[in-house]
């Protein structure tokens, strides 16, 4: 039986209401394109990664002198072909053992149509395929110049649920309020998640299972704040994720059906200087089909040392059931040991902007645990439950 669509949050539907009131045509106007903004545009990325651990494995960190397997490029492009109307696509091409997600994709593929309303406010609509408004690094975690690190904190952004996680089928709706004393922005969507496959099935069961994992249904929300000041002051987000499956040989399971349903809130503050330093924290709170209720957050603090490098430092705690928070019970049906069930991260690292187009990144992390790690490159009841993971990456832009 299908677990019932969880209850959408009072701020959900304030933000919605409020949204159609702001975007209200205003005398029939439409939002003015700048000038500048070209009609069609191309751009991209490739990157090369390096990891290598001194037990378990991420993308294969832990074989002999490390790995490479680690690989990323991209190539997107926008047309505008209508004054408030564009069509954007996404090619990914990524080998990424840890994700089970090698091969090339349609990352993202919309069309956009924008307008403004009244009381200063834009917006828009978007259809097709599109990244999840989602804590302040979904939306761009696959551009490595965006990123916060080589890795974003796993507590809220898992490589390995990484295809599943990251976009949506469907219509998203966007506005923006521009005032004084800043900009409120909501973001909203619904639809249907991509396919499961793998991946989900290794963070479910730990192997690959004969049927597959058919989109059910998506939801996310975000209100947003950020600062008077481009770059500078405070920014905060609240955000709304829910995405469900259907398996489609529950058989295989013993069962007559599965449904694999996951809804999560998540808070996010940052405190940018505009200059030499930043602090930035989120937690989130969500809840999985068999009733576990997943916690994670993370602190982390990042100084510039100079205009083109900057340093940062991050403690992130990842927990898999609020109730057997290390993992005790879970040790004890033998499933795999304790630690498997919580991780906790502290890494440090180095960003270097080489050139414009042309970034070296430095990272390592000491672990305790391997509550994200992958099971399609660990044996997770014969893990290490201490151990270290460093990594490299230089990514190049066009």
């Amino acid at each position: 039986m299908k677990a019932p669509f969880p209850p959408i949050a009072p701020w959900f539907v304030a933000a919605c209401l409020q949204c159609v009131v702001l975007l209200l045509p205003g005398g029939g106007s439409h939002a003015e394109t700048p000038a500048t903004e070209p009609e069609f545009s191309l751009h991209g990325f490739a990157s090369q990664g390096y990891s290598n651990s001194t037990a378990n494995n991420f993308n294969s960190s832990g074989q002999s002198g490390g790995s490479f397997d680690f690989r990323e490029a991209v190539v997107n492009g926008r047309w505008r072909f209508a004054e408030h109307t564009s069509v954007a696509a996404q090619a990914l091409y990524r080998a990424a053992p840890v994700s089970v997600d090698d091969g090339v994709r349609l990352d993202y593929a919309f069309l956009d149509h924008a307008f403004t309303g009244t009381l200063g406010a834009t917006g828009g609509v978007l259809l097709g395929r599109f990244k999840n408004p989602y804590g302040f690094f979904n939306e761009t975690r696959d551009v490595p110049f965006t990123r916060s690190g080589i890795i974003l904190p796993q507590s809220m952004y898992t490589e390995r649920g990484r295809p599943f996680t990251m976009s949506s089928q469907g219509i998203l709706v966007y506005a923006d309020l521009y005032q004084p004393w800043g900009t409120l922005g909501f973001k909203g969507s619904y639809g249907k998640p991509v396919r499961g496959g793998a991946p989900l099935e290794y963070i479910l069961f730990s192997r690959d299972l004969p049927g597959e994992f058919e989109p059910d249904r998506a939801a996310t929300a975000q209100l947003r704040y950020d600062g008077p000041e481009y770059g500078r002051g405070w920014s905060a987000a609240l955000s709304y994720q829910q995405y469900a499956y259907d398996f489609s040989q529950p058989r295989s399971l013993g069962v007559d059906d599965f449904h694999f349903d996951f809804h999560t809130m998540a808070a996010s503050l940052q405190y940018d200087s505009g200059e030499r330093w930043k602090v930035l924290g989120e937690v989130a709170r969500g809840k999985a089909f068999d009733g576990a209720i997943r916690l994670g957050g993370y602190l982390q603090a990042n100084y510039r040392l100079r205009p083109d490098v900057e340093v940062f430092a991050r403690g992130d705690l990842m927990i898999l059931d609020e109730r057997d928070r290390w993992g005790k019970k879970y040790a004890q049906s033998g499933r795999c040991p304790d630690y498997c069930r919580y991780a906790k991260d502290f890494s440090v690292g180095l960003n270097w902007d080489i050139r414009p187009d042309l970034q070296l990144r430095l990272e390592w992390h000491h672990v305790n645990g391997t509550a994200w790690l992958s099971g399609a490159e660990n044996d997770l009841r014969d893990s290490t439950e201490r151990w270290n993971l460093g990594l490299a990456q230089l990514s190049w832009r066009f």
